[in-house]
């Protein structure tokens, strides 16, 4: 980014992380307790590099004010399914967690 936001300096990823409004509030610590960045891949495509293609499962669990949907991803002919948690806060559905399957 050019003229990033105030008080994104030095964490621009994270502070666009937590101000997309499509996510909770919790969702960088979420991805950081994962473990995954920490492994060397990009912890909301689960990989080390970009879809082929993906696909997300229109049935979604629904619990109350959290939800699970399943999201798979085509890499040549492996394919990666992934679980995103979701939190309805105020009436919106928000990214809360995205957890990678173990390698």
């Amino acid at each position: 980014m050019k003229n990033p936001p105030a008080g994104s300096e030095g964490k621009v990823s994270e502070f666009c992380q937590n101000n997309s409004g499509l996510t909770t509030a919790a969702f960088a610590g979420n991805l950081e307790a994962g473990g995954t960045a920490k492994a060397g891949a990009d912890p909301v495509f689960c990989a080390q590099d970009i879809p082929e293609t993906f696909s997300v499962n229109a049935d979604a669990q629904i619990n109350a004010d959290k939800a699970i949907a399943a999201v798979s991803e085509k890499f040549g002919v492996t394919e990666v399914n992934i679980q995103v948690n979701l939190a309805n806060e105020n009436g919106a559905w928000k990214i809360d967690n995205i957890i990678c399957p173990s390698p």
